[in-house]
């Protein structure tokens, strides 16, 4: 959550936005929890067993990075933060062409500059410079966690909630 504060940017496997990262942590949650194709009726992340909990990737700008410098050193450390000069560099490392990563940070750019964005984001932290091929990233692997939960609820290794008898709560 700090690091979305000071301006992390959250983009899926295909190099794009799709959230505003200050909103809540069950907003972000369930905004990447709809990236599977059943989860937006079902509201259950693997009800067969099959599909793997989503990956997403966490990116700060030098001057996040920066104004979270104790976090970074301590992430970077456990090894959750990898740091890259340039904006090719960091898509090499994402595995996303360079142009859609640019794309994607532009855009930011630019609904920073109106103030505004497609998902209602007004406070635009740390944004990326806009000589992006000599910024230096970190970023860092993100995935939707369980959130509120406390007490009297069984679950699976994969998060999914129990009943006594050892099948699936539909609730």
């Amino acid at each position: 959550e700090m690091l979305r504060g000071v301006g992390g940017i959250l983009i899926n496997q295909l190099g794009e936005r799709f959230c505003n990262e200050l909103g809540t942590r069950a907003y972000v949650t369930e905004r990447m929890l709809n990236h599977n194709r059943r989860f937006p009726f079902s509201k259950f992340w693997n009800p067969n067993r099959n599909s793997r909990v989503p990956t997403f990737s966490l990116i700060l700008s030098e001057s996040a990075a920066i104004e979270a410098q104790r976090h970074v050193k301590v992430y970077s450390k456990k090894g959750l933060l990898s740091q890259f000069r340039g904006l090719e560099t960091l898509a090499q490392h994402l595995k996303i062409p360079t142009s859609t990563l640019r794309k994607t940070l532009q855009d930011y750019r630019s609904a920073a500059a109106a103030g505004i964005d497609q998902y209602g984001k007004r406070a635009f932290e740390n944004v990326p410079s806009d000589d992006m091929d000599s910024e230096t990233f970190f970023v860092g692997e993100v995935t939707p966690v369980l959130h509120y939960c406390m007490g009297g609820i069984t679950i699976d290794t994969q998060g999914n909630v129990m009943k006594e008898d050892g099948t699936f709560s539909n609730a």
